[in-house]
């Protein structure tokens, strides 16, 4: 008995790995050796698409007796009543399903199997259905193409005489038979009389040696001579072309996974690991189980692909900052700046940039030169390098916040006026900043914390009453109130006009605040009106005149911090949910850790697969 037996061990990114066939066979199958000295392949194509095919084998046995021949077929709906077998002319019967190949049938010898040293002729015959195909470089013309049965070639010794003969419905001329690869042309065209003469097209190969690469033997002729043939389209080609080639299928499918991937943790943001591996799990299922998956996934997921990235530069545009992922149970995270807040609260980008330039002025790191145009200049010592820039702040008890250092850097070799100045990376630079620090942490947590300060800044400046240090309470808190809706109603306690002196002369380091007086007989009073339009009134313009510095498209947080939609509550859900399941059924504590090679170009497949193992 020949024995041939394949065995695929597919991964989670689709890799195939081959077994041996010598490991994995059976230890009295090792000592099967033999040579095929001839091969003969006759088809007899019918005009009704079906083909009747008839194979002789000549086998020298030069190991254990040959008990068993494994025929491979080009699909398995053959027709059983058709099928027949012979061996040196004796009639073999119980042909069933190989257990050995995948399509194909095995054939036992019993009592007449061949014996060592001896030489046997093995005769097959069966008829198949739905062998010839449209081809689909011509309407006028039928396909037809046939790969012949094959044996595991570690068991063959010597070469084999290859002959196939495809014999052609009555009708078809000799010059109308077109050959389909310059490679195989067919050798010889005869015709064959009798009671239906024919043309018959004829190859012969003196020297083949048998195995999965043998060659595709392909032909067309005029379609007028079939009254049926397979329909196929070009999407039913390039499934065939994967069904048979697996190599390539596989690289489809981890692109798709990978693809898949990429389109999900952009569309999520990086959360959402749980529904991630859930849907990851499904397709590969879908993909090992069908082919027809892939097609339909590929255009799928580059339209979605498409479309999310579409939406997020749509996002960036709007001026407002992308969601961030966050952890439940992280806790707040605590000792953000104001313009750091603002990220995490997704204020307006020209409001958090109006609030950096405020917290460089309200230091005397920077001073404002002029109001019209906006012009600001950095003081020395600051206008030097990072590495002096820190010493001098050092020096003077001033804190510089790694995220200003871009924002220094586009001042300090700036001679245009701030509205010609690009601070686009600078943002981007502080957005990666807040990000990072809320890794681990609970966002909207976080976020009702600031909320919190924010109101708790505007509190107190509605309770100020004339006689306080008002301009040292509003100095302290105004990054804050300047985070609320309502900053121009908060900056008016009671007639008091706030108009810090350090917006105006950069002088005064952190506390530098003062009062302008509204006259020399009544100091810190004068109405709303003209508070509103000092403080809040050089906030509002300043933003407005900011909005035109940050370049669109100059934002990129980038995958996976923001995405369109955080699916980490699904994460926490199915968590408890499994959680809960494993509590119900009594878990508790703690837990520790062969198939057709033929491929189609512009014409429909019919091969013989891979052919017998035995």
């Amino acid at each position: 008995m020949i024995e041939s037996k394949t065995k695929r061990i597919s991964t989670l990114l689709g890799l195939v790995v081959i077994t041996t066939l010598l490991a994995t066979a059976p230890v009295r199958g090792q000592s099967y050796r033999f040579q095929v000295q001839r091969m003969e392949l006759q088809v007899w194509i019918q005009p009704d698409a079906s083909a009747r095919l008839r194979y002789e084998i000549v086998f020298r046995n030069e190991g254990r007796p040959i008990d068993v021949v494994d025929v491979g077929l080009p699909h398995p709906e053959y027709d059983r009543s058709s099928l027949s077998a012979s061996i040196d002319g004796s009639p073999l019967g119980a042909i069933k399903k190989s257990t050995s190949i995948d399509i194909g049938v095995e054939v036992p010898l019993a009592e007449r199997a061949i014996p060592t040293g001896g030489t046997g002729m093995f005769v097959f015959s069966c008829t198949l259905p739905r062998m010839v195909y449209e081809d689909t470089t011509s309407s006028e013309l039928a396909s037809f193409q046939i790969i012949p049965t094959w044996f595991d070639p570690r068991l063959q010794v010597g070469k084999t005489r290859l002959d196939v003969a495809i014999h052609l419905p009555s009708g078809v001329e000799p010059g109308e038979v077109r050959y389909q690869t310059n490679s195989l042309r067919y050798q010889d065209l005869v015709r064959e009389e009798g009671d239906a003469p024919h043309v018959v097209a004829l190859w012969s190969l003196p020297n083949e040696r048998l195995s999965a690469s043998n060659p595709k033997f392909a032909l067309s002729f005029p379609r007028r001579v079939m009254s049926h043939v397979v329909e196929i389209t070009i999407m039913d080609l390039v499934v065939r072309w994967l069904e048979n080639d697996p190599e390539t299928r596989v690289m489809s499918s981890i692109m798709l996974l990978s693809l898949f991937s990429w389109a999900f943790f952009r569309f999520s943001g990086g959360t959402g690991f749980v529904l991630y591996f859930l849907l990851l799990a499904g397709l590969i299922v879908f993909l090992v189980k069908s082919v027809a998956v892939q097609l339909v996934l590929w255009p799928l997921l580059l339209v979605l692909l498409i479309v999310i990235e579409v939406v997020r530069r749509k996002q960036k545009r709007t001026g407002y900052l992308p969601a961030m992922a966050s952890a439940e149970g992280g806790g707040v995270k605590r000792g953000l700046t104001a313009p750091e807040a603002a990220v995490l609260l997704e204020l307006p980008l020209k409001n958090v940039l109006t609030l950096v330039l405020l917290g460089l002025l309200k230091k005397g790191v920077a001073r404002l030169v002029s109001s019209d145009p906006l012009k600001v200049e950095i003081v020395a010592p600051f206008e030097k390098e990072a590495k002096e820039r820190r010493r001098a702040a050092a020096e003077k008890g001033i804190v510089l916040h790694p995220y200003e250092e871009p924002f220094l850097n586009t001042l300090a070799h700036a001679t245009a006026p701030i509205e010609k100045l690009l601070f686009g990376k600078a943002l981007s630079r502080l957005v990666r900043n807040v990000v990072t620090k809320m890794k681990g942490f609970d966002r909207e947590i976080t976020r009702a914390y600031y909320r919190r300060i924010v109101d708790r800044a505007c509190k107190e400046s509605e309770g100020l009453v004339v006689g306080e240090t008002v301009d040292q309470t509003l100095d302290r808190n105004l990054e804050w109130i300047l985070l609320d809706e309502h900053y121009p109603r908060r900056l008016s306690p009671r007639g008091f006009i706030y108009s810090p002196h350090w917006i105006h002369s950069g002088g005064g380091g952190t506390s530098g605040g003062g009062a302008a007086p509204a006259s020399p007989s009544t100091p810190s009073r004068t109405t709303g009106g003209e508070v509103a339009s000092s403080v809040a009134g050089w906030f509002e313009n300043t933003t407005s005149k900011l909005a035109a510095t940050i370049e669109p498209g100059s934002l990129e947080v980038g995958p996976p911090e923001g995405g369109l939609v955080d699916l980490g509550g699904i994460d926490r859900v199915t968590a408890k949910t499994f959680e809960g399941m494993g509590r119900s059924s009594g878990g508790g504590g703690s837990s520790g850790g062969g198939g057709c090679a033929c491929a189609c170009a512009g014409c429909a497949c019919a091969c013989a697969c891979a052919g017998g193992g035995r």
